[in-house]
């Protein structure tokens, strides 16, 4: 290669490094002035700090509107759970489709902390617990249209909802211990979900067996980029979306239909 031919290269590899730059710049001061453009699923997938600050400025719950049951008040180890406090309203933005539908945004919990119709726990003891995640739980609904306010009213049965969003099996076994057990139930029903829930066992497993280290971020290193920047956490998630989905589409499905 000439010299010549080695000035034009160089001189074009600085021509596209500087537009890279400048396009990232752009997109990042974008970002920072409409934050509430990031998709929950892509902001998931952000550093954990800039994702909390995001959540912040958009009106997104944060731990910090949370009881915390740390990893260790927990028999079994696990990861910190987040819980709703009592007589709090939290808001949780649905989709555009769910929405269509009447999905609601806007939870509101018992004095206990939990989705339920006013007058489902009076006294001890209950006839029906019912445990799980975010399918039985509120979302997107009246606590008066949840399972087990569906199930009490069919069995004319004191049934109390004690559902956490967002976690796991062994996340529920905690929450009877800590908080189900005083209602001395007479049956505990726990809603499982094929999908999540054993990706949630996996990941209390792995959390577990490193002896409760967490998984991992972007980097707590004060030089990785990632901790400071809307748009390479913006294009990481994107990437991470499509490889997933790459991924996906080679592999087995096992989702099925059913007529109900």
């Amino acid at each position: 290669m000439t010299r010549d031919h080695k000035s034009e290269w160089g001189k074009t590899v600085a021509l596209w490094a500087i537009m890279l730059v400048f396009g990232l710049g752009v997109f990042e001061i974008a970002l920072r002035l409409a934050p509430q453009l990031i998709g929950l699923p892509f902001l998931a997938r952000f550093d954990q700090d800039l994702r909390r600050e995001i959540a912040a400025a958009t009106g997104l719950p944060t731990t910090t509107a949370y009881r915390i049951m740390s990893s260790a008040q927990r028999k079994d180890g696990g990861r910190e759970l987040a819980l709703f406090e009592p007589n709090a309203t939290y808001m949780w933005p649905a989709d555009d489709d769910d929405r269509a539908v009447g999905a609601l945004e806007q939870q509101t919990s018992d004095a206990y902390g939990f989705c339920n119709p006013p007058g489902a726990f009076e006294a001890a003891p209950v006839d029906v617990l019912v445990l799980g995640g975010s399918v039985p739980s509120c979302t997107g609904v009246r606590p008066d249209q949840t399972f087990a306010a569906q199930l009490g009213k069919v069995t004319n049965l004191k049934a109390y909802n004690m559902t956490v969003g967002g976690a796991g099996p062994n996340d529920y076994v905690e929450v009877l211990r800590a908080f189900g057990l005083a209602l001395k139930p007479r049956l505990v029903i726990m809603a499982y979900a094929e999908s999540n829930d054993i990706r949630d066992c996996l990941l209390h497993q792995a959390y577990v067996a490193k002896g409760g280290s967490a998984t991992p971020t972007s980097g707590t290193s004060p030089f990785n980029p990632m901790r400071y920047s809307y748009a390479l956490n913006f294009l990481y998630a994107g990437g991470s979306a499509i490889f997933k989905n790459v991924k996906r589409a080679s592999s087995d499905d096992f989702r099925f239909a059913a007529m109900v």
